[in-house]
């Protein structure tokens, strides 16, 4: 076995300290004498560092790789976990955007962000007040949009409700037109084989005193058949007009919905 030539803490006799164990006693005192462990810091050329993972991360960024870039993001907080410039690289890749700068249009609250908030609170003194800048910008720009959304909203759902009154208020119209025209269809043919009938009398008598009354009676049919048909054509028009109504109310229905999607990926995103 080798041995090390050592000093007893406690008595101060030379030893010959056994190599390969970690504790033994003197021979001297009998005390216990437990070896110090001894550690070597090793540096190893070429081997990455915080900076070097931070500055490929950066290159990623700015290549608009975003998935490679947030992974050495990841892997520069591995070794520092307080790195300011790391969380505030996730908070690009998250939202895509290569350049910090992009953050002052962003119009979504910053301030919610998990990792813009480790980003704020890492930073340097003489950082703070540009996040605390961008946060704000964000809160306002935030407020603006929604805003405007609500405003669309409301505009939408007011002319939704106006369309659906204005439909409730012709529906008895509507009604009366349609039985309008439906008597109009059902009879106009009716009395066009009337007056033929007549007509065909008339010409029949014309020999004798009967043709009259009946070629009055026949023009009276066929001006009744004519007045019907017109009367029909009309309130097909107007039934028409009411069709396009729904038509204008369906479309209105359906903008407000869209509207109401985007606003909804818009908070979701």
């Amino acid at each position: 076995m080798a041995y090390t030539a050592m000093t007893c803490p406690s008595c101060g006799s030379k030893l010959d300290a056994p190599e390969g164990v970690d504790s033994f006693f003197c021979q001297f005192c009998g005390s216990k004498i437990v070896k110090e462990k001894q550690f070597v810091e090793v540096s190893f050329s070429g081997v990455a560092t915080a900076d070097s993972l931070l500055e490929r991360a950066v290159m990623f960024l700015d290549d608009g790789n975003f998935d490679e870039a947030n992974l050495y993001f990841n892997r520069v907080l591995d070794i520092d976990p307080k790195c300011s410039k790391a969380y505030l690289g996730k908070v690009l890749c998250d939202l895509e955007m290569k350049k910090p700068d992009e953050l002052a249009g962003y119009d979504k609250p910053l301030a919610q962000n998990p990792d813009f908030q480790k980003a704020a609170r890492f930073a340097p003194a003489d950082k703070q007040k540009r996040f605390e800048e961008l946060a704000a910008q964000s809160a306002a720009a935030f407020e603006k949009k929604e805003a405007e959304y609500g405003k669309k909203l409301r505009a939408a759902e007011a002319a939704v409700e106006e369309k659906r009154l204005h439909l409730a208020n012709l529906a008895s119209w509507h009604t009366k037109q349609v039985r309008l025209y439906q008597f109009s269809k059902q009879n106009t043919a009716t009395f066009l084989k009337l007056g033929g009938v007549l007509t065909f009398l008339t010409l029949a008598t014309l020999q004798s005193r009967g043709w009259f009354p009946c070629a009055i009676l026949a023009i009276f049919i066929f001006a009744a058949a004519l007045l019907l048909h017109i009367e029909g054509k009309n309130a097909s028009a107007k039934m028409l007009t009411y069709e396009e109504e729904e038509i204008e109310m369906t479309r209105l229905e359906r903008e407000y919905e869209r509207l109401w999607d985007e606003h909804q990926r818009w908070l979701e995103n």
